[in-house]
C-alpha cells in the first residue's frame, strides 16, 4: 500500500515480563490503544470494537500478565490485515516444546495433517484432527481466527497454513507438553496422546521471491514473492521482459498468489504490460492527525480536507514507456493470500490492462485500511501497529469484495496438502488448448 508498507506477521521474542502488571498499569496501557486507535485508525471511531474496550478497561480488577492482556485484547484490535497487536511475552505454562506437531491445512472448516513431525506414525497426511484436547477443531478454528488481522475470512485462513495453526493454537490456548488428539483414519475414529513439538522440528519454507522461466517454447512464468528490493526488483524486472522479448514468446503469466511490498514496484511492473493510463489507487482518505500530518503536507495539492479527513485523489498517468514492453497475452494468478500491494497490482492489472485474471478472490477488499504506524505500550512492552487510512483501489464497488478472477480456479484440500500450484496447471493447460484450436 504506502510505499513503506511491510506485512505484519506475529513475532515471539524471549523477552520475558516476570511481573503481572498492576491494575493501573493495565488500564493505562489500554487507554493507550484506545487513545492511539482513536485518533490514528481511520474507522475504529465507528466500530463496536471502541466500546468493548472501555468495557474491558472498566471492568479489570486484577493484575495481569502480558500474555493475559494480549489475549484480551487482540480480538478488539485486530480490526484489518494492519492493524494488530505484536506479543512480546512469555506464553504460559512453560515448557521446553509447546507446539502441536502436525504441519495442517484448514479446509471447510475441517482441520487436516499436513505431515506429522512426533515419533508417532499413527497420523498421516490427509487426516481429519476431529478434536485437540478434547475440543473440536471447528471451535479451536473459529477462536483462532479471532486474533488475526485481517478483513476476509479466507485469507486469515490462508494464514494458518503448515505451522501457522500450531503457532497461533499455542498463543491463543497456552503451552501444552501433551495433546490428546481425536482424529479420523482408515479404521475409524481414534484418540491418541502426542508430544509437543518444538519450533526447530517445524520444515523451513524459502520464502517466495522473484522467479522467472520459461515453461513452454511460448510460454513465460514470472513469480512476484513480494514488492521488494526496489533496485534489485526494477533490474530483474527489465531483464525479464528482455528475455522474453528476446525469445519472441507471446504468453506470460504472472504470479502474485501472495505477498506485499512497495506499490511503486507494483506500479513499475504494471507498465510492461499495458499503454492505458492507470492509477494505483481512486482516492485515499488518510485520518488526519499529529502521525499523518507531515505526509498530509507534502500531498497537499492533490487533495482537500473533509472533515477528519483528508482525502487524496489520484490522477490517471501514462505509463513509463519501456523499450521490452509486452503486448502478447498476459495471465495474472492471485489468490486469497494476495494482499496489500499484492492485491494493489492485481486490481490495477484487471482495470487498466486486457490481462486475464485467474484464481481466486484476493484476500483484500479493493475499499479497505491501510499506510501503518507503531506505537509502543508503555507498561506492557507490546507494539501496537495501526492502520491510518482508507484505500480506494481501480475499480472498487464495495467494502466486502477484492478482486474477483476472470477465470476463477479453486484449490482442493489435496492441493494444499501437497503445495499443488493448481492456478499456474490451469493457465498453462488454457493457454496449450487455445493454441491448438
Amino acid at each position: 500500500m504506502k510505499k513503506i508498507i511491510f506485512c505484519i506477521t506475529l513475532l515471539y521474542s524471549c523477552q520475558l515480563f516476570s511481573q503481572p502488571l498492576t491494575i493501573e498499569q493495565v488500564r493505562a496501557d489500554i487507554d493507550s490503544v484506545i487513545s492511539v486507535l482513536t485518533s490514528i485508525h481511520p474507522t475504529f471511531s465507528e466500530s463496536l470494537k471502541k466500546q468493548e474496550l472501555f468495557l474491558v478497561r472498566d471492568t479489570i480488577s486484577n493484575s495481569m500478565t502480558n500474555y493475559a492482556l494480549f489475549k484480551t485484547l487482540q480480538p478488539l484490535i485486530a480490526l484489518d490485515g494492519h492493524t494488530t497487536l505484536q506479543f512480546n511475552g512469555e506464553v504460559v505454562p512453560k515448557t521446553e516444546n509447546p507446539l502441536l506437531p502436525f504441519e495442517t491445512i484448514i479446509f471447510q472448516n475441517k482441520l487436516y495433517v499436513k505431515s506429522n513431525l512426533s515419533k508417532d506414525t499413527s497420523i498421516v497426511t490427509g487426516c481429519e484432527i476431529m478434536k485437540i484436547n478434547k475440543e473440536k477443531a471447528s471451535i479451536a478454528i473459529e477462536n483462532i481466527l479471532k486474533y488475526i488481522p485481517g478483513e476476509k475470512i479466507e485469507n486469515k485462513i490462508r494464514k494458518l497454513d503448515n505451522n501457522g495453526f500450531a503457532n497461533w493454537y499455542r498463543l491463543v490456548y497456552g503451552n501444552y507438553e501433551t495433546f490428546e488428539i481425536e482424529y479420523k483414519s482408515q479404521d475409524g475414529i481414534k484418540t491418541t496422546m502426542f508430544e509437543g513439538a518444538h519450533w526447530k522440528q517445524f520444515p523451513k519454507y524459502e520464502k517466495k521471491s522473484l522467479k522467472f522461466k520459461i515453461i513452454d517454447s511460448d510460454i513465460a512464468y514470472l513469480e512476484v514473492g513480494r514488492f521488494s528490493n526496489p533496485k534489485k526488483f526494477l533490474s530483474f524486472i527489465d531483464s525479464v521482459f528482455l528475455e522474453i522479448k528476446n525469445q519472441h514468446i507471446d504468453n506470460l503469466i504472472i504470479d502474485i498468489t501472495q505477498g506485499g511490498g512497495f506499490s511503486m514496484l507494483a506500479d513499475s511492473l504494471l507498465s510492461y504490460i499495458t499503454e492505458k493510463p492507470y492509477r494505483e489507487l481512486e482516492k485515499k482518505k488518510i485520518k488526519i492527525s499529529k502521525e499523518t500530518q507531515e505526509y498530509i503536507n507534502e500531498i497537499r495539492e492533490n487533495g482537500e480536507q473533509k472533515g477528519e479527513y483528508f482525502v487524496f485523489t489520484k490522477k490517471l498517468q501514462s505509463p513509463v514507456k519501456r523499450p521490452n514492453h509486452f503486448s502478447g497475452n498476459v495471465y495474472i494468478l492471485t489468490s486469497p493470500k494476495a494482499y496489500s500491494a499484492s492485491t494493489m497490482f492485481v486490481a490495477m492489472a484487471k482495470c487498466y490492462s486486457s490481462s486475464i485474471i485467474v484464481g481466486e478472490e484476493t484476500g483484500q477488499p479493493l475499499i479497505s485500511n491501510g499506510d501503518i504506524s507503531r506505537h509502543e505500550l508503555r507498561n506492557s512492552g507490546m507494539n501496537l501497529y495501526t492502520s491510518h487510512s482508507i484505500y480506494y483501489l481501480p475499480c472498487a464497488e464495495n467494502e466486502q469484495d477484492g478482486v474477483k478472477p476472470d477465470i476463477e480456479v479453486k484449490m482442493t484440500l489435496n492441493d494444499l496438502l501437497n503445495d499443488n500450484n493448481k492456478y499456474l496447471e490451469y493457465t498453462v493447460d488454457l493457454i496449450k488448448q487455445q493454441e491448438n484450436e
